[in-house]
């Protein structure tokens, strides 16, 4: 059974429902709200989300009940109001490549939840370099990605006291909040969104 995280103030994500791309300035702060928003979103599955309408055999790794963090989905991006009207609608919760690209599942894949945390339009593992400069590892700050071309990217928030990095991610089932150490990131090009500002992310209003 997942928990509910009653670190994250409701009131603060509940203002993230509604997140709308737009390819304008952006702060650390708002940036990281975004990605607390959608790893800690609650939504319910149902029978109906198992199958879609999409046929061909997909099938959602998602059995009837109640999760949090938007699920994953290859190619996905979307507001967390256009994801929950989608799943009530019956679409498939989430698919992996293995599925392709479906219209018919709702979810973000890792530079969807990116693009949409950062306010910009998508952009893909090989096509976020258009939107951001690569920097220095020692550089990294709240709101800066690891990014591996053609294959992964996550959101860096903080280092631990260890020195380890805390990010965010849509990778395995769900966008969470992940603590995996540097070798993850490991041949990563670190990121930095050209329209992010400010140099730390402050403690959102609502948290402990």
């Amino acid at each position: 059974a997942m928990r509910r995280h009653h670190a994250i103030g409701w009131l603060t994500l509940a203002g993230a429902l509604a997140l709308t791309p737009a390819a304008s300035a952006i702060t650390r702060t708002e940036t990281i709200v975004r990605a607390k928003a959608y790893a800690f979103h609650p939504w319910t599955s149902s029978a109906a989300n198992v199958t879609g309408s999409c046929g061909g055999g997909y099938q959602s790794i998602y059995a009837p009940g109640d999760y949090m963090g938007l699920p994953y989905d290859w190619g996905g991006y979307m507001t967390l109001f256009d994801f929950d009207q989608q799943i009530k609608k019956g679409y498939g919760a989430g698919s992996y490549p293995a599925d392709g690209v479906l219209s018919c599942t709702s979810g973000v894949d890792c530079s969807g939840f990116v693009s949409m945390a950062w306010g910009a339009g998508h952009y893909a593992t090989a096509t976020v370099h258009q939107t951001s400069l690569a920097i220095a590892k020692a550089n990294m700050k709240a709101g800066d990605i690891f990014n591996q071309a053609g294959f992964h990217m996550a959101l860096f928030s903080h280092t631990l006291g260890n020195g380890e990095p805390v990010l965010y991610e849509s990778v395995g089932y769900n966008v969470h909040l992940s603590m995996p150490g540097w070798s993850w990131v490991e041949g990563y090009t670190p990121r930095r969104y050209s329209k992010i500002t400010g140099d730390s992310a402050a403690v959102p209003v609502g948290t402990l």
